[in-house]
């Protein structure tokens, strides 16, 4: 069972490295202005957090069949039994699963930062075009108030 949390762990890195490149990809587009660029992009991100949503199930279902049936839920309670999982290997294998645990968490912050970025590029563009639009009406009407008068 520790040899497919290992198998699951560094799947589940992999796709979140993708998902990573994904939404690099996205910001280029939105940058860009490349609206096909970013739907396609956007399909491929569902279908890989369908993905990660699988493998993270699968993850949860075998730590809490090594928690002894105790149903694990909270980071904690992860922490605490993946700790205890590690004290209970050789040295190299509990690096290794260490290691894991921390590209995965440096994976998803990273990903947390391009999204975050992502968004304020696109609230930047929404707040332009706000502007933009708000300015438009408002020439138009002043326009046709001089035209009367």
């Amino acid at each position: 069972m520790v040899k497919e949390l290992f198998e699951i762990m560094e799947s589940l890195n992999d796709e979140l490295e993708k998902l990573l490149l994904i939404s690099q990809n996205k910001r280029k587009a939105i940058v860009n202005r490349n609206l096909e660029e970013l739907e396609n992009s956007i399909k491929k991100e569902e279908k890989l957090l369908a993905e990660i949503k699988k493998l993270e199930s699968r993850r949860m279902e075998i730590l809490n069949n090594l928690a002894d049936g105790k149903n694990i839920k909270t980071k904690n309670e992860v922490d605490s039994l993946m700790e205890k999982i590690a004290e209970g290997m050789p040295e190299k294998l509990s690096e290794q699963l260490y290691y894991l645990r921390a590209k995965i968490r440096e994976t998803g912050q990273r990903i947390k930062s391009v999204n975050q970025q992502n968004m304020f590029l696109i609230e930047s563009s929404r707040e332009i075009l706000r502007l933009l639009f708000s300015e438009l009406k408002g020439s138009r009407e002043s326009f046709i108030v001089n035209r009367k008068v």
